[in-house]
């Protein structure tokens, strides 16, 4: 099946919700293209509901709103990612959700804010998943990995059929046989500090990341763009591109960035 030599693709963080058909088309192009063996998904969520950052500026919230596309139900949300991700999935291409700060990260700090039981349109999915979570935390208080609340939302609440695999946070994956890394997001960095390309490169391991938006080369670190469009922060000049990363058997790898709705000749 993989006619195309390709071991691997990790996709620009994807942001579901502002995936427009363009980039959509991309994805799907370069993956029926390149059938790669495995391919490796970051920031599925946009998170618009879920996010901090937008919980005290209601002009923005209304903005989101008024686009429509369940931007106020976090289970719509849900729903569409898990039917993006059901989408993506191939045969004979294993499919991986890296632990992003997106996803389970944001689920899990929506559900520690008491204002989410208030929240008519989404206080039953806040209280199922608590009860969750909890229930997780008394079956093993010393077991943070083996429930991924963001997965369990997906598979039990928002209808993901699929088989995909979510990896968990710090949990291991590289491509064999080049062993480059491929389980890290970028947004945690060494010692608890923030992740940034310059001191996830100095690991002394070849490594496959996202989250920055700017696609990238630092030394054995390479990092992916976007595949979903434009923020409403990116005003004036912006360095964010449409960018993915190929990796061949060899350990040989490619940035390809997307240009005006191309990502080959």
């Amino acid at each position: 099946y993989h006619s195309a030599g390709v071991e691997a693709v990790t996709w620009g963080d994807a942001h579901e919700l502002l995936l427009g058909e363009e980039q959509r088309d991309v994805m799907t192009d370069m993956l029926d293209a390149l059938t790669p063996s495995e391919q490796f998904i970051h920031d599925v969520l946009m998170g618009s509901v879920l996010s901090h950052w937008d919980a005290r500026k209601p002009h923005e919230r209304i903005r989101q709103k008024a686009r429509g596309g369940g931007f106020s139900n976090v289970l719509e949300e849900l729903k569409s990612a898990a039917e993006f991700l059901d989408s993506m999935t191939r045969p004979g291409t294993e499919t991986y959700v890296v632990d992003s700060n997106h996803d389970r990260p944001w689920v899990e700090r929506w559900l520690q804010d008491e204002r989410g039981q208030h929240d008519p349109t989404n206080s039953l999915l806040w209280h199922k998943l608590n009860a969750a979570m909890i229930e997780s935390i008394f079956d093993d208080p010393n077991d943070r990995d083996s429930f991924h609340v963001f997965e369990h939302a997906l598979r039990e609440h928002a209808g993901l059929s699929c088989d995909v695999k979510f990896l968990r946070e710090d949990e291991s994956h590289t491509i064999t046989p080049s062993n480059i890394e491929c389980g890290m997001h970028g947004h945690l960095g060494p010692n608890g500090a923030r992740g940034n390309p310059k001191s996830l490169s100095r690991l002394g391991h070849k490594a496959n990341v996202g989250h920055y938006h700017s696609a990238g080369i630092w030394d054995g670190l390479f990092a992916a763009g976007k595949s979903c469009d434009s923020f409403d922060y990116e005003r004036g000049p912006s360095a964010h591109s449409n960018s993915h990363i190929v990796t061949y058997p060899n350990g040989k790898r490619t940035v390809v960035t997307v240009w005006r709705g191309q990502w080959r000749a």
